[in-house]
């Protein structure tokens, strides 16, 4: 049993209640009750049935109950995991399951982190001071927010899966079979090709000025023509084989592994780099890379985060974990994204976590982030930021994710509907898969939405304007009071034009102005060219009381194409619920602004459809 010392009148997080669902296991208010298995079972966490620590026992058995119940979904406690439960090996998941059941009892979310330190044995983040007990809202774990560290910047606090990889533990349960094209074999000192990942330890490094690269090594002679060891190239490379020599036969380094000059071997290594970083032996940070260097650099974000096993080199040439490492380099665990793991709806967070780094090229921004979110993208260097509108669109389509366009508007572009480099103000609205297939074109992207204008868009801001101030709303919405202020800016001006989008996918309102009319693409029915005037997120909780439309796919495939309501005229789509029975959901494009020419072609084109409408 684990029972509080003090009262606990916190609520629980949503989730749980998933713990009432599961045998053996008994929760209320203040203590959890869990039966210990009487045998070691097929789910038992190896060598920890009958474990003289208590804390172990107890996570067998949770775990036990957890993976023995099949009333709960797989993915109930992937918020609170970062969504990557199913990857993680079977005892780091088995500690995380039992601090969320801690958790159920307290209602607060630094306890993981406690019992990841009892388990462990080790201070997973000593730089930091020590969490305060009160309980914190789940809405803040998942959201960004300055920590107790020292850091001046934005960004999450330590999480569960982060302090064990910092701590040296395997992440990952499987590894899978990738071969990679060349390595670096260190017992005979010189390149071989198709090794398998899981073989090779990765070395991520900044690059530094000059750099051995593969050329280097495949042109460099001894006068008597023989090749020249690859460890006799630089004092790098001389240091990486001395300290790793012990460890491993196997090195990748994408200094002297990759030909850049061979265009298409360096477009299927950056396709494949995350999946080999995911499945090698370790991933090692070389010593002359500082973790504050490290965490600057835009492609160490995909190599930090796909990794399993991370460790790094410490001043004396050994290998220590990251934890040891920051230790001695004074640098906070918290900000370096140690696990950040992708899945539909927090591509907003994924994006905010890149802009604040840098790469050489602008391109390598898109590219590395190609890989966390699993999405094809062809090389094209030299076309700049435009990578960053390809790998948006082909996410959006690939995907079905448009948590992006949750970015609000920056005065420097003011109407353009994708997030701008370096905007890394955000919330996590919990955003869903895009409920209606995206298209992209010319116009822009095509989505759908619930469309709202006149007097039902002024009282939407009145009654926002109104949730704003409320005191416990004003951590809950990013933009809020921006888009109420364009929305009065633009009230008496082109009013007719003017429309709120509501984005229930992404929980999101965007402003946008009406130009024009797309009679191609639509069946039939015309879609409406808009582009964004400003944008706002809202909190999933909040958003779903404000606008009470939260409807499951299923309800939505299911329900009849036209629905009459009281006025008579035809709903098409679905009404969310009955107390919304005239919400009418329509698809748009949202695209950039059009220049004047445009917007005079369309107004023009638009004035006639009018005209032939009245006639």
């Amino acid at each position: 049993m684990l029972q509080l010392d003090r009262s606990s009148d916190a609520k629980c997080p949503k989730w749980a209640s998933h713990f009432d669902k599961m045998n053996g296991i008994i929760r209320e208010p203040g203590q959890l009750i869990v039966q210990l298995p009487s045998k070691n079972t097929t789910f038992s966490v190896p060598r920890w049935h009958k474990s003289s620590h208590p804390y172990l026992r107890f996570v067998d058995a949770v775990y036990v109950c957890r993976r023995s119940c099949t009333r709960i979904d797989q993915e109930i406690f992937s918020d609170v995991l970062g969504g990557s439960e199913q990857k993680m090996a079977t005892d780091l998941h088995a500690v995380l399951i039992a601090g969320l059941s801690i958790l159920s009892i307290t209602g607060g979310d630094t306890h993981i982190e406690k019992l990841v330190m009892a388990i462990l044995g080790v201070q997973l983040d000593p730089l930091r001071n020590t969490p305060p007990d009160k309980p914190s809202a789940l809405w803040h774990v998942r959201n960004r927010r300055q920590c107790s560290c020292n850091s001046q910047s934005a960004h999450r606090p330590l999480s569960p899966v982060a302090a064990a990889k910092a701590a040296g533990v395997n992440i990952w349960r499987d590894r899978h079979q990738h071969i990679v094209n060349r390595v670096w074999d260190l017992h005979q000192d010189k390149l071989v090709d198709n090794i398998d990942a899981r073989d090779v330890v990765f070395v991520t490094h900044r690059w530094c000025s000059p750099e051995i690269n593969y050329r280097d090594v495949i042109e460099r002679r001894q006068p008597n023509n023989q090749a020249v060891n690859v460890s006799e190239m630089s004092g790098k490379l001389r240091r990486t084989r001395d300290t790793l020599l012990d460890h491993t036969q196997y090195v990748w380094m994408d200094t002297i592994c990759i030909d850049k000059s061979n265009l298409s071997e360096l477009d299927e290594a950056i396709r494949s780099m995350y999946k080999w970083y995911a499945s090698c032996a370790a991933v090692v940070l070389d010593s002359d890379t500082t973790l504050d260097v490290w965490r600057s650099r835009g492609w160490c974000l995909q190599e930090g985060a796909a990794a399993g096993v991370l460790y790094g080199i410490s001043k004396s040439g050994k290998i220590v974990t990251i934890q040891e490492l920051a230790i001695e380099q004074k640098q906070d665990l918290c900000t370096l994204d140690l696990h950040l793991n992708y899945r539909p709806g927090n591509a907003a967070e994924v994006l905010a976590r890149m802009d604040v780094r840098e790469t050489t090229r602008k391109e390598d921004m898109a590219y590395a982030l190609a890989g966390i979110f699993s999405v094809h993208l062809t090389l094209a260097y030299g076309e700049g930021f435009k990578s960053r509108e390809r790998l948006l669109r082909e996410l959006a389509i690939q995907k079905g994710d448009l948590s992006f366009l949750s970015f609000h508007t920056t005065p420097t572009i003011p109407h353009d509907y994708l997030p701008a480099i370096g905007q890394t103000n955000y919330l996590i609205a919990k955003c869903s898969r895009a409920s209606a297939p995206v298209t992209v074109s010319h116009f822009g992207m095509c989505f759908e939405v619930q469309l709202v204008k006149g007097d039902d868009a002024r009282q939407l801001l009145q009654k926002l304007s109104g949730w704003t101030k409320l005191s416990f709303a004003k951590t809950r919405f990013l933009g809020a009071e921006e888009l109420i202020k364009a929305g009065k800016q633009y009230e008496y001006q082109t009013a007719s034009s003017i429309e709120i989008a509501i984005v229930h996918d992404i929980r999101s309102l965007i402003l946008v102005q009406v130009y024009g009319q797309d009679r191609q693409t639509g069946g039939g029915k015309p879609i409406k060219l808009c582009y964004r005037l400003q944008c706002c997120q809202i909190e999933e909780t909040e958003f779903d009381r404000l606008f009470t439309w939260n409807v499951d796919k299923a309800e939505k495939a299911a329900a009849p194409e036209e629905v009459k309501h009281d006025g008579g005229s035809k709903l098409e789509g679905l009404n969310k619920d009955d107390s919304n029975a005239n919400v009418i959901f329509e698809r748009i494009w949202l695209g950039d602004k059009p220049d004047s020419s445009e917007l005079n072609d369309f107004g023009s084109e638009s004035t006639r459809h009018h005209e032939r409408s009245r006639q």
